[in-house]
């Protein structure tokens, strides 16, 4: 990571890694940053014009990053849009980048159960869990921490699974959703504003969740997830997560 003395004079920029407790940190964020000068990303918007002209999701959703890194108004921008390399090395002069993690097993199985008993239709799943572990969709999230991080198209090669720990160590910043009392700190450490994050426990509905997934299911969603496994753990190694 790039942190120093000069990163508390940076703008900010959150990359919210899906189901990674992000919204906590958003409305953390609120007082020091949210209010003024400042935007959330809406990319339900970005992903439907995208899919509505035939562009790639996640390179669409980097540009639209890039403009409102552009945008000298701004001092804080956050959202779930694809962060590579590029993009950081462009602008790390100015902004800050900083995100969270989680345990990619954990961030699988609250992806399927939150979408699974959601009402609303966004991004809803309507299969059951041995379905859902057997497609496409639910082998691609466990490289999502890749796919926000590179633009390698394949997203459990080697060279993808690099090119986003290369893009992760020039954050300024780097958590894991399982030690925010470390995550907090270390960010007033680095752009010297102080984060309030309640430290919320997992709900009883989620462990029950849990109890009926067979380790069958546990040990396949161990496999989909061994790209992401790589960065988080490398985060934690490495990064000071």
């Amino acid at each position: 990571m790039t942190n120093s003395s000069s990163e508390v004079d940076k703008k900010i920029c959150f990359v919210h890694m899906p189901k990674c407790g992000g919204t906590s940190v958003i409305h953390a964020l609120r007082h020091p940053f949210f209010y003024r000068d400042s935007i959330h990303f809406k990319s339900s918007r970005a992903t439907a014009k995208a899919k509505k002209m035939g562009w790639d999701i996640n390179q669409y959703r980097e540009e639209c990053l890039v403009k409102l890194l552009s945008k000298p108004r701004y001092n804080y921008v956050s959202g779930h849009y694809r962060c590579t390399q590029k993009t950081v090395r462009q602008f790390e002069d100015i902004w800050g980048f900083f995100t969270l993690l989680r345990n990619p097993e954990k961030r699988w199985f609250s992806h399927y159960f939150y979408n699974r008993h959601k009402t609303s239709r966004h991004y809803k799943i309507d299969i059951s869990i041995d379905e859902y572990v057997q497609s496409e969709a639910g082998q691609s999230i466990g490289s999502m921490y890749v796919g926000f991080l590179s633009d390698v198209p394949d997203r459990r090669s080697e060279e993808a699974i690099q090119d986003a720990i290369d893009s992760l160590k020039r954050f300024s910043l780097v958590g894991v959703m399982e030690n925010l009392e470390k995550f907090t700190t270390s960010f007033e450490a680095a752009f010297g504003r102080k984060l309030e994050i309640p430290n919320k426990n997992q709900s009883p509905a989620s462990q029950i969740q849990m109890e009926v997934v067979t380790d069958e299911i546990k040990a396949r969603v161990a496999e989909i997830c061994a790209p992401d496994i790589r960065i988080y753990n490398y985060a934690i190694e490495h990064l000071g997560a």
